[in-house]
């Protein structure tokens, strides 16, 4: 059902939830990151930009990928491959640019999709990272990976498995994560370091959120960078 347009200040377009693969609605929101791919002189480039607004079944409108000093000419019709990350899935669809506009600020048009392909990733991904993390004696313990159901650890002293404790740390992006109530679930001594797989208490959902929210986004930009 058309909605109308939406436009800075609106709430997400309230869709149901994706089920498939295939000729599903775009889940959008104003101030979305969205990655824009298409052809340049035989190269395939890749440009982030964000979602100003769109008007279903019309047309989608970003924040152009080049700003305010444009250092590449895209031909309006081109054809363009939009990927973004939306609550735990990342949305792809083949469109064309129908517009160009700078005023009031430099804004691109494109084709809103009548098809795209969505991938899940909410099965937990894990990420390797090395964050150093405060033990509950205040003890340096660090992450090699980490995931929103757990992690694996080296620690400073062996630990017994069923061992419960509180974690502490920083998200790189800056995210604190507070005594979190973890577990340890399997043990890897590997000289000359203890290493520990921990489970994460998955009822303290408001950081269980952040951390997950945080391995995606992290994911999702380092598959974007690998495409380029």
């Amino acid at each position: 059902m058309n909605k109308g347009p939406a436009f800075l200040g609106q709430k997400p377009i309230d869709f149901p939830s994706p089920a498939g693969e295939q000729n599903l609605t775009p889940q959008l929101q104003v101030g979305l990151p969205v990655f824009l791919e298409f052809n340049y002189r035989n190269h395939r480039d890749k440009f982030k930009a964000s979602v100003v607004g769109w008007n279903e079944n019309k047309y989608l409108i970003t924040t152009s990928p080049f700003g305010e000093t444009p250092t590449i000419t895209i031909m309006e019709g081109s054809e363009i491959i939009l990927r973004y990350l939306y609550e735990g899935l990342v949305y792809g669809f083949t469109t064309q640019l129908v517009a160009k506009h700078d005023v009031p600020s430099p804004m691109w048009f494109l084709q809103f999709p009548e098809t795209l392909e969505v991938k899940n990733l909410r099965r937990h991904p894990r990420m390797q990272i090395i964050l150093l993390a405060n033990g509950p004696a205040g003890e340096n313990w660090k992450f090699l990976d980490l995931s929103a159901s757990g992690a694996l650890m080296v620690v400073d002293r062996p630990l017994n498995e069923g061992e419960q404790f509180e974690l502490s740390f920083t998200l790189p992006d800056g995210t604190a994560i507070e005594r979190l109530k973890s577990k340890v679930v399997r043990l890897a001594q590997t000289a000359p370091e203890i290493r520990v797989g921990i489970n994460f208490d998955e009822t303290d959902k408001k950081q269980i959120t952040k951390i997950n929210n945080y391995v995606e986004s992290a994911l999702f930009q380092m598959a974007a960078d690998k495409r380029r």
